[in-house]
Parts: structure tokens; sequence; C-alpha cells
């Protein structure tokens, strides 16, 4: 049988494409898989995460914050299961910026 080259392999843009989800192990590596590709996208202030392009009729500041909060959904009970987190300082440096009304990433 032919291979259609059009055919764009996932694994190769999408982190959970090969992950199996059987295990405690698989949950946890997808959710470093999917907050990884997220840190070049953080703000110099870390308060944001912006994303390209948004479809929503929210203003950029929202659609970053959310894109800075969202993870969290993950990462908390990630961590509350006691797996490994390491980028806690950004969330951290994000937060005491992001709620600092003179920081360029409040604006």
């Amino acid at each position: 049988m032919a291979v259609d080259s059009s055919v764009i392999d996932a694994a190769k843009f999408n982190p959970l494409a090969t992950n199996r989800f059987e295990t405690r192990d698989d949950v946890i590596a997808a959710c470093h898989g999917l907050f990884n590709p997220l840190l070049p996208t953080f703000s110099a202030g870390k308060a944001r995460v912006q994303l390209d392009t948004t479809a929503s009729n929210h203003d950029r500041a929202a659609c970053d914050l959310e894109g800075w909060a969202r993870p969290l959904f993950g990462i908390a009970p990630l961590v509350a299961g006691g797996a490994k987190f390491d980028h806690w300082d950004i969330y951290r440096e994000g937060l005491k910026n992001g709620t600092d009304p003179s920081h360029p990433d409040t604006g």
C-alpha cells in the first residue's frame, strides 16, 4: 500500500499523540508535554502567555491571562498528587508582576 505523503505525522506536532494514558506516569508526561511548549510564549514579566492570534472577543490582556492561568488546571493536581513541576519560579514571577499595576504586563 502506498503511503500518502500529504498526511502529517500527528506525533510531530501533538505531544499527546503517542501517549497511551494507561499509567500515572503517562498522565504526568502529558501535563509536561502540554506545558513545555508554552515556555517560550511567556512574556518578559512572566504574567502573560501569548499564543499568537485568538478568535475570542476578549481583549489581548484577558486572552494572555487565560493563557497564563489555564495550565494551572493540570499543574495544580499534578503537584498535589506528588509529581514534580520545575517552573514554579515562572508562575511566582508572573503572579507578582501581573498584580503590580505599574508593571508593563498589566497594561
